[in-house]
């Protein structure tokens, strides 16, 4: 009669000790999947958080603090990356030429805002981290605006300006849920 009592507590015993051996997950959904969830791209979003947190789990103040600097290193990369189509001697049509010369000024602003924005999250100024974001987003889409119906001189452009615009818009979704406390 003991037989069968023995055997499942080495059994328990045993599921125990091996489960002991695994990560123990934070408790509540996780926040990477909370904010992705509700992005654009989600696997530009998750792939993009990721790759900073290297599998650990974040607070959700850091969360917003890694979303604003990967829309503001984005934005940086864009800002050379038209700075050297300006500069890199191409032949460009004159229209090309002003509609990049928009969005090197669009791109500079973008930075500056997304930079500004961190500032006020470090306040907990969310209403200025979202007005911030706001401008920034509004920036490019200027820009992509500006390059619409022209010809595609670099290939890329209009998804550099679609990867700006979803790293800004998972910037606010953090924001957002961060304000709400939602998150």
């Amino acid at each position: 009669m003991l037989k069968p009592i023995t055997g499942f507590v080495v059994v328990l015993v045993s599921l125990t000790a091996c489960l002991s051996f695994y990560p123990i997950a934070a408790a509540g959904p996780d926040p990477i999947a909370a904010v992705c969830r509700k992005s654009k791209d989600r696997n530009l979003c998750v792939n993009s958080f990721q790759s900073k947190l290297n599998g650990r789990v974040a607070p959700p103040t850091e969360l917003a603090i890694i979303a604003l600097r990967l829309a503001a290193s984005n934005s940086t990369d864009t800002s050379q990356f038209v700075k050297n189509m300006l500069d890199g001697g191409y032949d460009l049509d004159p229209a090309v030429d002003y509609s990049l010369n928009d969005c090197q000024q669009g791109y500079l602003d973008a930075v500056e805002q997304l930079d500004n924005s961190l500032a006020a999250l470090l306040a907990n100024a969310y209403a200025d981290v979202s007005a911030w974001v706001n401008a920034a987003i509004a920036d490019v889409q200027t820009c992509q605006n500006s390059l619409n119906g022209q010809p595609e001189t670099q290939p890329g452009m209009a998804r550099r300006n679609a990867n700006a615009l979803v790293l800004c818009e998972n910037a606010l979704i953090v924001i957002d849920m961060l304000a709400n406390k939602s998150l």
